[in-house]
């Protein structure tokens, strides 16, 4: 990630941070339930290859298995994260749904 000056307010750079979270880990929320539920109605592949057109390959691999990989991790960041949309008077709706759903990532097994 480019590293940038963000000012001297306090707080500041770890805002920013946790705003950018709830986008990545809203983006790799959504990608991850689209291709389980693409995986149960057949069509994978398809789905697969339709997100990764947009996203690009390397990122959809990025997010999804650096959310399984470091889901337990994820959660506190993205409840913090909610914390933070809440104070700034944003209902946290993505923060909320993403921690829930690294909250089931973290508790499954992991695959071998």
């Amino acid at each position: 990630m480019p590293v940038e000056v963000v000012g001297a307010q306090p707080g500041n750079a770890a805002g920013l941070k946790l705003l950018r979270s709830v986008f990545m880990k809203g983006i790799a929320a959504a990608a991850i339930e689209t291709l389980e539920a693409a995986n149960a109605a057949g069509v994978a592949d398809r789905l697969h290859a339709e997100i990764a057109a947009v996203l690009g390959e390397p990122l959809l691999e990025r997010l999804l298995t650096g959310s399984r990989a470091h889901a337990a991790r994820r959660v506190d960041e993205m409840r913090a994260a909610a914390a933070y949309v809440e104070e700034l008077g944003v209902e946290p709706r993505i923060a909320s749904a993403a921690a829930a759903w690294l909250e089931q990532l973290a508790s499954r097994p992991r695959p071998s």
